[in-house]
């Protein structure tokens, strides 16, 4: 299987937070986050769409020029009015910045009903994303977070428009070839075949199996809200727990669910955390969103090792399962095993 180029991507995300996101934070009046949201930046390598997978292979979309041309001309009006109120909540005081807040939640919210030809979708979905990154930060500032998050935040979203802006460049250049380059899927899934020694659990919420070791204990509590899932290996070294969603939000696209993804969890409110790796892999039938990292919740906690997954199966809905260990970190076998067992759910 090969890795997703979203390694890449983490790496640029790492690097940026190293170096605290560039832009210096006022804790008394107003924050800055440079470069600006819609400014023109320089193109990163690679770009979102070129690593990730769709599950199964999508025929060419309607595409109409004049309707693209429609598109990006409204798109244009939305981003202008996102720049300039964005500008002012970089120069309002933190007493007075809810209101303005408020004002960039609208425009979101302008974007997720702008009219799209379906191969323009994807941009709607990613700006979107972005769009969520840059509030967050002004929130986390809002709520006077810790410096090391909001300049973690600050970085994440410079990185997101990155990214945002040069596809909507690559949009502009050749609209159904910027969408083509979603389609590429890594590798053609294949049918699960059950080990040696494993066996099936039902996963009633979601009228589906999992499979695992023989000798693994495993619990799916079908809650009146949400399934639970726990999975324990033999020797208790290795563990796992993990929910069930029948339904994602409301993404036209699949890169934009992936997107959405890859934003928050490199966000999050930790003392400290890295990624070593983070990939888009095929596991039989299922797509998945796989990350390690080392992390610290607080200041004076030991770090731990983690793996995070978001695992999306043909037949819809999707499963969110994190995993730690007693080890220092996973080993090779852990990582094969949890590959295994999160490509196994299947109906």
């Amino acid at each position: 299987m090969k890795k997703s180029v979203f390694f890449v991507l983490v790496v640029i995300l790492i690097s940026l937070s190293a170096c605290g996101g560039g832009a210096g934070v006022n804790s008394d009046t107003s924050m800055e986050l440079t470069p600006k949201p819609t400014e023109s930046i320089p193109t990163p390598t690679p770009t979102p769409t070129e690593s990730i997978p769709t599950p199964t292979p999508t025929p060419i979309v309607a595409c109409p020029q004049e309707e693209v041309d429609v598109y990006i001309k409204e798109y244009g009006y939305i981003m202008e009015e996102w720049d300039d109120t964005y500008k002012i909540a970089q120069s309002t005081s933190r007493i007075n910045l809810g209101s303005v807040i408020g004002d960039l939640q609208s425009i979101r919210r302008e974007v997720s009903r702008l009219y799209a030809p379906e191969c323009a979708y994807y941009i709607s979905d990613i700006t979107g994303v972005a769009m969520e990154s840059s509030i967050d930060t002004l929130l986390s500032f809002l709520d006077q977070d810790s410096d090391s998050v909001v300049q973690g935040k600050l970085a994440g979203a410079t990185t997101t428009w990155e990214l945002v802006n040069s596809e909507f460049e690559n949009f502009k250049n050749s609209p159904i070839d910027a969408y083509m380059a979603l389609e590429r899927s890594l590798n053609q899934p294949v049918d699960f075949v059950l080990p040696e020694n494993w066996i099936d659990s039902k996963i009633p919420k979601a009228d589906m199996v999992i499979s695992h070791p023989r000798d693994w204990d495993v619990d799916l509590d079908s809650g009146k809200t949400v399934l639970l899932i726990k999975l324990e290996n033999d020797d208790g070294t290795l563990s796992c727990g993990g929910s069930y969603y029948d339904k994602n939000k409301d993404y036209k696209s699949y890169s934009g669910q992936l997107f959405e993804i890859r934003t928050k969890d490199a966000s999050q409110d930790r003392f400290y955390y890295i990624e070593r790796s983070a990939n888009v892999e095929v596991f039989s039938q299922n797509i998945v969103y796989m990350v390690e990292y080392s992390e610290m919740w607080d200041s004076g906690d030991d770090i731990t090792s983690g793996i995070s997954a978001y695992i999306f199966p043909p037949v819809g809905g999707y499963f969110i399962i994190l995993c730690s260990t007693t080890r220092d970190e996973f080993t090779q076998i852990d990582r094969l095993q949890l590959q295994e067992v999160f490509g196994s759910i299947r109906k």
